[in-house]
């Protein structure tokens, strides 16, 4: 199979074209139920309901929103393991 440059610049054959998408489509679409709050100290705490233990607690909400999508990914591929 030829290999082609797919979405978000994954490299795939032509029947795996599809994976990536799935997996940015999920993700995307959990980040959306996402709820922050800032807290007293004044960081902003981010949770994603149905993921437990997947939170962010960051200084800024842009940085949270990041790091709470870095802690999904990592979520889910120990899931995948």
């Amino acid at each position: 199979m030829n290999a082609v440059s797919c979405r978000h610049g994954v490299f795939c054959t032509d029947k795996e074209s599809w994976r990536p998408v799935l997996l940015t489509n999920y993700i995307q679409s959990a980040m959306r139920h996402a709820r922050y709050e800032i807290l007293p100290e004044g960081t902003y705490y981010g949770e994603i309901p149905g993921f437990q233990g997947v939170y962010a607690n960051e200084p800024t909400l842009e940085a949270c929103r990041e790091a709470l999508q870095e802690a999904l990914e990592g979520w889910i591929l120990l899931g995948l393991r």
